[in-house]
């Protein structure tokens, strides 16, 4: 077997090895931040640390599938990358559900939360058994390019997990109305929930362009996405890390 070192082009040089690596830097400071004192390591702040960093551990598995020039390894790499990055979006559902509950004064069970992340985690190992789920090669030009049932399939648990994050997310903000709370919690917690659909559509909309193996979209995407994702962090960050945890 022979496994060749492929040259990148600027734009995916630019988008792999820079932006993500600013980004997995930023993850890593929040995930230190949020761990360093043990003595407020709350259920919800362990899950949204785990969030972060998982997701640093996709973008550093993301480093290696462009540069293989083997079909089979290059695309496992990529499944490994979606099966990590996206699996992430579960720590969300889940802290999302835990806040709500420690908002209202209930305490959901720890065994609840660890068996909605391993069911999840479970179907999303699916996506390595999909036939012809993933093509790189030649004719992708190493791109890769994932055909209708794994679009379908990835893009369904992430929106579960969207769709959880949204109910339970505008729940929340309904008991900040009624409790009167102060207009700088309120538009934090709006904040925090544009942060998080910004990084929800980035994934859906990046398996989108996976799918359609269009090279002026990808193109437009490493522009656009690029500056939605990077957005969606900051901001998620931002409306939630300093307020909330």
């Amino acid at each position: 077997m022979r496994v060749l070192i492929q040259q990148l082009t600027p734009p995916r040089f630019f988008t792999v090895y820079i932006a993500q690596s600013i980004l997995i830097i930023f993850y890593l400071v929040i995930t230190f931040k949020l761990l360093r004192k043990k003595k407020d390591l709350s259920r919800k702040r362990i899950l949204f640390s785990l969030y972060y960093l998982i997701s640093s551990i996709g973008l550093i598995v993301n480093y290696f599938y462009p540069l293989i020039y083997h079909e089979l390894i290059t695309s496992l790499l990529y499944i490994i990358t979606i099966y990590i990055a996206y699996g992430a979006s579960n720590f969300i559902a889940v802290f999302s559900i835990t806040l709500f509950y420690d908002i209202i004064g209930n305490l959901e069970t720890t065994k609840t939360q660890t068996a909605y992340i391993a069911i999840l985690g479970i179907l999303y190992t699916a996506l390595f058994f999909i036939p012809g789920g993933v093509m790189t090669n030649n004719e992708t030009k190493w791109y890769p390019v994932v055909n209708l049932l794994f679009f379908t399939y990835c893009t369904s648990l992430v929106s579960l997990n969207f769709t959880i994050f949204i109910y339970y997310s505008i729940r929340t903000l309904e008991i900040f109305k009624l409790k009167n709370e102060n207009r700088i919690i309120m538009n934090r917690w709006k904040i925090y929930i544009i942060g998080i659909i910004f990084t929800y559509s980035f994934a859906i909309i990046t398996m989108l362009v996976h799918f359609l193996n269009d090279e002026h979209v990808r193109i437009i995407w490493a522009i656009v996405g690029g500056i939605l994702f990077i957005s969606g962090v900051y901001l998620t960050w931002f409306g939630i890390g300093k307020k909330f945890l």
